[in-house]
């Protein structure tokens, strides 16, 4: 397993949870979260990803490690 991470959570001020994780790359926000923030009004099935280069992370959520 890789290093293990922890997160922050902030509200966004269109309603959204917005997680963020310091990696020593820079700061990350979940897929997901950025999905509801930039496309709110859109589902999944509309939705397909093109060329997105994507890295697991571990992160530690409620006391338990996750890969994200």
């Amino acid at each position: 397993m890789g290093r293990v991470w922890t997160y922050w959570e902030f509200d966004h001020p269109l309603g959204s949870t917005v997680r963020v994780i310091s990696t020593p790359l820079g700061l990350e926000i979940f897929a997901e979260d950025v999905f509801n923030v930039v496309a709110a009004e859109l589902n999944n099935e509309k939705v397909v990803l093109m060329n997105i280069h994507s890295q697991e992370r571990y992160v530690v959520i409620e006391e338990e490690v996750v890969v994200i």
